[in-house]
């Protein structure tokens, strides 16, 4: 992303250069971090379940087939599009998921 790019997504501007996907992506991070400044300092605020989430919603919302908010319960793959590569088939995730926030949740609530 250019400076240029940068400063269009601050100020709520419409892209220079980049395509439609890429700039929904931009938004999406950039709501997550104003959400973050936002009430991170708020008394009592914390990182919990319901609030990965919405920030997960928020950095997807564009794309309703990513299931944005929500755990994927099948399995899982990563793909590498511009080498035709894919790895995964990892069943059960969403047990494992769980536990990967819990495990985030701790330590940025206690940090």
């Amino acid at each position: 992303m250019t400076d240029a790019e940068a400063l269009a997504a601050v100020y709520d501007e419409p892209p220079k250069t980049a395509d439609e996907a890429t700039w929904a992506e931009i938004v999406g991070y950039r709501s997550v971090m104003t959400y973050v400044l936002n009430v991170a300092t708020e008394s009592g605020f914390v990182i919990d379940e319901a609030v990965l989430c919405a920030m997960h919603f928020m950095l997807l919302q564009h794309d309703l087939s990513k299931t944005p908010g929500r755990y994927r319960t099948g399995d899982i793959y990563v793909r590498d599009e511009r080498a035709g590569l894919a790895a995964g088939g990892l069943g059960g995730v969403e047990a494992t998921a769980v536990e990967g926030c819990a495990e985030l949740r701790t330590h940025v609530n206690c940090t």
